[in-house]
C-alpha cells in the first residue's frame, strides 16, 4: 500500500499560530485614583484631614496582609505599592495604578480592577478602605474616605519662676518671670507610637511669651489592650535662662500629669535672678520753697555695674517734679566697684536753663552741698545689694520770677476828694511797669470801681488798674558769694503813671501774683 502525503496548507497554519498567541499574551493597563480623608467627627463642613498617607493595593490578600503586620506602636509604611500624601484640605491623588491581566473585561481596550486603600496618620491610626472597582485610563473618584481620632490632646503650661521674688505683686512667695528673653529648653516624651521606654516627641522651644509656655501634649487614647491610656510624662532638659538668670533646678525635669487633678501639676522652672533692680527717686526742688519743680526738666544719667564702663545711659525730661530711674546692677558685686548712678547737665535743658539753676544734691560723699555748680557738675549715687528704693533729692534756683495774673492796684491824687478816694480825672491813666532796664509787657489803663455801697450813697475807688505785667517774666538777680543758700535777692520794680514813677513793689522769688498796691500821686 501506497502512504499518503497528507498536508496541511499553509494558510491554515498560520491562521492558527495567530489565534494561539492571541490566547497566550497578557495586556497592561493604567489607571488613577483620586478622593478626600476626612475627620468623620469634625466640626467643620469640609474637615479634611492633611499629611495623610494613602497606600493602594491591587490584591487583596497582600491588603490584609500589610494590615495585619502594623503592631499599632510604630509609623506605618509600605514602599512596595502606589502612594500619596493629602494636601491641606485632605485631598489625595494616585496616577501610577498599573496591572497586568491575560483577560481584560474589555478585550485589548480596557479593563477593571478592584483596588483597596490602607491610611495612616498617627493622630487617626491605620486604616482599611474596602475595595473599590476603577477603570482603566482615566481617573477615577475613589470618594470620600473617613477616619476618626486615636489620640487625645492635653496643654502642658511651662511656667519660669523667679524663686526669691518678694515683689507685693508676687502670688505667693514666687512670681512668674515676664521678661523670658534668651530662655530656651528641649522637652520630649512618648506618644505611643513606640516603645514604653522611649521618647519619640521632642523639640527645642525658643519663644516664650510672658513667662510661659503652652506645650500642646498628643498621645494616643488607648493602650493596646484597650485600656484608656493616661496623658506621658513630659521631660524638660538643656534649660537655658540668657545672660540675667541663673537655673535652680535638676538637669532633667519630669513633669506628669495628675489623674486626679486632671492637669499637669509639677509645671514649674525655677531661677534666680543674677542682678538686682533698684528703682532710683529723683526729686527736682526749688531750693527756696522745697516745693517741686514743675518746669520742663531735662538731665542725663548712667550707670555702670562696678567694672567702670557704662552699662546703660539715657535722658529724661520731666514736667512733675520727679523721674524714676530703673537701675540694675549685679548682685553680691564687689564692695570695692560698687555699681554708680551719676546725674548731670541738669541745667542744659529747655525750661531749666531759661527759668532754674541747679545749685546742689549730694555729691560724690553723699553730703549736700550748696554753692552753684556748672554744667560738667556730677551727682554720683553708690548702690549695693541693700539699697532699695532709694530717693535723691536735687536742688534749684529760680532765674525768672514769672508774674501770674499780674499786678493790681490803685494811683490815685492824694489831695483827692468827691465821690470816693481819687478823683474822676485819676481814671484812663497809662499806668506801666518797669524794672531796672526797660518796661515790662503791656500797659494798662486806670478806671474806677465801686467798692461798698451804703444806701444811696456809692465809695468809689478811682485810678484802679488790674492785670498790669500779667504773665511777664522777670530775670532775678543775685549776688551770688553773699546769698545764703536757696534764697533769692529782692527785685525792685518801678510803677510810672504816663511815663513819671509813682512808687515801686519789691518782690521776692516766693512772690508770683500780687494786688491791693495804692500809690500816691502829688
Amino acid at each position: 500500500m501506497k502512504k499518503s502525503n497528507f498536508r496541511v496548507p499553509a494558510l491554515v497554519l498560520s491562521v492558527l499560530a495567530i489565534a494561539l498567541a492571541l490566547t497566550s499574551c497578557s495586556a497592561v493597563f493604567d489607571s488613577a485614583i483620586s478622593g478626600t480623608v476626612k475627620d468623620r467627627n469634625a466640626s467643620s463642613q469640609t474637615g479634611g484631614i492633611a499629611d495623610v498617607m494613602v497606600y493602594a493595593y491591587d490584591d487583596k490578600t497582600a491588603w490584609e496582609n500589610a494590615y495585619n503586620s502594623w503592631d499599632k506602636k510604630s509609623v506605618f509604611s509600605d514602599s512596595s505599592v502606589p502612594s500619596a500624601k493629602t494636601t491641606t484640605d485632605g485631598s489625595f491623588s494616585i496616577s501610577s495604578l498599573r496591572w497586568k491581566t491575560n483577560n481584560p473585561v474589555y478585550g485589548k481596550d480596557a479593563d477593571c480592577k478592584t483596588i483597596y486603600l490602607l491610611a495612616f496618620h498617627k493622630d487617626y491610626g491605620l486604616v482599611k478602605v474596602d475595595g473599590r472597582t476603577v477603570q482603566s485610563d482615566k481617573s477615577n473618584n475613589f470618594g470620600i474616605v473617613y477616619c476618626e481620632k486615636v489620640t487625645e490632646t492635653k496643654n502642658l503650661v511651662i511656667k519660669f519662676k523667679d524663686k526669691e521674688d518678694n515683689s507685693t505683686t508676687a502670688s505667693g512667695s514666687d512670681s512668674t518671670i515676664t521678661n523670658t528673653t534668651g530662655f530656651s529648653f528641649r522637652y520630649s516624651y512618648n506618644d505611643g507610637y513606640s516603645a514604653d521606654d522611649e521618647d519619640n516627641v521632642g523639640n527645642t522651644v525658643t519663644e516664650i511669651t510672658n513667662g510661659e509656655y503652652t506645650l500642646a501634649v498628643k498621645y494616643k487614647k488607648y493602650n493596646e489592650d484597650g485600656s484608656e491610656a493616661v496623658a506621658p510624662t513630659v521631660t524638660i532638659s538643656e534649660i537655658q535662662s540668657g545672660t540675667d538668670w541663673s537655673y535652680e533646678g535638676a538637669k532633667t525635669v519630669s513633669m506628669a500629669y495628675s489623674s486626679t487633678d486632671k492637669t499637669y501639676t509639677n509645671n514649674s522652672l525655677y531661677f534666680t535672678n543674677d542682678w538686682k533692680t533698684v528703682a532710683v527717686t529723683v526729686n527736682l526742688k526749688d531750693g527756696s520753697t522745697d516745693n517741686a519743680v514743675t518746669d520742663p526738666i531735662y538731665f542725663k544719667w548712667e550707670y555702670n555695674n562696678g567694672d567702670g564702663e557704662t552699662v546703660k545711659s539715657d535722658t529724661v525730661t520731666t514736667s512733675t517734679g520727679s523721674a524714676t530711674i530703673n537701675v540694675k546692677f549685679k548682685k553680691n558685686m564687689s564692695s570695692e566697684k560698687p555699681c554708680t548712678l551719676t546725674l548731670t547737665k541738669f541745667d542744659d535743658a529747655e525750661g531749666s536753663k531759661d527759668y532754674w539753676s541747679w545749685t546742689e544734691g549730694l555729691n560724690e560723699n553723699g553730703v549736700k552741698s550748696d554753692t552753684l555748680r556748672d554744667l560738667e557738675y556730677k551727682l554720683t549715687l553708690t548702690l549695693n545689694d541693700d539699697s532699695n528704693r532709694p530717693s535723691v533729692d536735687v536742688y534749684f534756683r529760680k532765674n525768672i520770677l514769672k508774674l501770674g495774673s499780674g499786678i493790681s492796684g490803685y494811683v490815685y491824687s492824694a489831695s483827692g476828694v468827691g465821690e470816693g478816694i481819687g478823683i474822676k480825672d485819676d481814671d484812663g491813666k497809662a499806668i506801666t511797669l518797669h524794672d531796672s532796664t526797660s518796661q515790662i509787657r503791656q500797659e494798662v489803663r486806670t478806671t474806677y470801681e465801686v467798692v461798698a455801697q451804703s444806701s444811696s450813697q456809692y465809695v468809689i475807688n478811682h485810678g484802679y488798674f488790674t492785670g498790669l505785667g500779667a504773665g511777664a517774666e522777670i530775670k532775678l538777680a543775685y549776688e551770688t558769694s553773699e546769698r545764703k543758700p536757696f534764697e533769692s535777692d529782692t527785685i525792685e520794680l518801678t510803677v510810672k503813671r504816663e511815663g513819671t514813677q509813682v512808687g515801686t513793689i519789691k518782690l521776692t522769688s516766693e512772690s508770683a501774683n500780687f494786688s491791693n498796691y495804692r500809690f500816691e500821686t502829688t
